[in-house]
């Protein structure tokens, strides 16, 4: 069988012949470089910013598509996981080689506010950016929901990743550089330095937040004085 970052078959990392799972057992497979450590290694890293995991049928076995997986922004020291009787995937606590833990319990998307934005990026910066900040004690999903620099007439401009998480009082950035080429974290659209608007919506449509701005600067972010305090 074959793992791969992309639907291309042909730039995965392919299992070694001869490897089995018995039957109610797990195989751990290390997404790094071979560092000579034991074990499986895939030659590749995950990126925690937004990745895509792809299994294949071997291609002696006419390499179908076996299982996929998107993501969006990962918590440090927690994993994404099948869990319940649907095997959904949730936010867990890795149990690596052995059985699922449980759901992690989060927090609703009313706790997200627009932190920081930079309209006019420059010598300091590469890229525009926006960043949201989670206000609650525990972690928030965020995939689903929205962000759009024109709230009044397209809400939904960018829907964020699913399995896309920020951690308790953590943030994330994303690069508004109208690059939807790139994965995730980077928007479809851009910020104009005289004056916009910028937008965020809960993965049902709903409104949570919305700052606007005239005459940015160059290279200077406009950002709440208190974090997550609502403007």
């Amino acid at each position: 069988m074959v793992i791969s970052e992309s639907e291309d078959i042909s730039d995965g990392w392919k299992i070694p012949t001869g490897t089995v799972i018995p039957p109610g057992e797990f195989l751990v497979i290390y997404a790094n470089e071979p560092d000579g450590t034991s074990g499986l290694h895939t030659g590749f890293a995950l990126d925690r910013d937004g990745d895509s995991l792809y299994l294949f049928e071997s291609i002696e076995n006419g390499g179908k598509l076996v299982d996929n997986v998107w993501f969006g922004s990962q918590l440090r020291g927690r994993s994404i996981s099948r869990t319940g009787p649907d095997q959904q995937f949730a936010l867990t606590l890795p149990t690596p080689g052995a059985k699922n833990d449980g759901p992690l319990p989060l927090r609703e998307q009313k706790y997200l506010v627009i932190n920081e934005w930079l309209a006019s990026s420059g010598v300091v910066f590469d890229n525009d950016f926006i960043e949201i900040y989670n206000s609650s004690n525990f972690p928030v999903s965020i995939g689903g929901m929205t962000i759009t620099d024109d709230p009044n007439n397209i809400p939904d401009l960018y829907r964020v990743s699913d399995l896309s998480f920020i951690d308790s009082l953590g943030y994330v950035k994303f690069i508004a550089d109208s690059d939807s080429d790139q994965e995730p974290p980077h928007l479809n659209f851009g910020l104009s330095k005289l004056h916009d608007q910028i937008g965020l919506f809960d993965d049902g449509g709903n409104e949570i937040d919305r700052i606007g701005f005239v005459n940015a600067e160059d290279d200077v972010s406009i950002g709440r004085s208190v974090e997550g305090e609502r403007l």
